[in-house]
């Protein structure tokens, strides 16, 4: 993460895909997200294997987890 957050000053926009995004999401769609998260990685893996002109190394970050308690934690129900 810390290099994520260096690599904003570190390269032009041109070098670098930097996104985020909070979501008000329940368990079931956290447990949904974090599949197509696996399915990312794996089409991620396989492109970085069949790539036969690989000249570059790239950091690819997945990240969730949650900002706040749920509602239950807080009493809320």
């Amino acid at each position: 993460m810390r290099m994520g957050m260096e690599a904003i000053d570190r390269y032009p926009h041109q070098e670098r895909d930097i996104s985020t995004m909070s979501v008000g999401i329940s368990e079931e769609s956290f447990k949904k997200i974090a599949e197509i998260i696996a399915g990312c990685r794996k089409a991620i893996a396989n492109i970085a294997a069949a790539d036969q002109n690989a000249d570059c190394v790239y950091q690819v970050n997945f990240q969730v987890f949650p900002l706040s308690k749920t509602k239950h934690e807080r009493g809320v129900l």
